[in-house]
């Protein structure tokens, strides 16, 4: 998982990345969830505190 990370930072680094599933959801507006990743396709994120008014979550994945 790493060596995509990295590849993706210099691809695209003007993107914020996280190492941690839940930490990247955190204060987040928008969630794509567009992995087959076995360390992310079996979770879900975890409820915000509050509810938002401007938050989205989309699963791309497939079944």
């Amino acid at each position: 998982m790493h060596q995509a990370l990295d590849n993706a930072r210099k691809l695209h680094p003007e993107l914020d990345y996280a190492d941690d599933p839940i930490a990247a959801v955190q204060d987040a507006d928008l969630l794509l969830h567009l992995t087959e990743w076995p360390q992310f396709s079996h979770i879900a994120p975890p409820p915000t505190p509050q509810p938002r008014t401007s938050s989205t979550a989309a699963a791309g994945r497939a079944s």
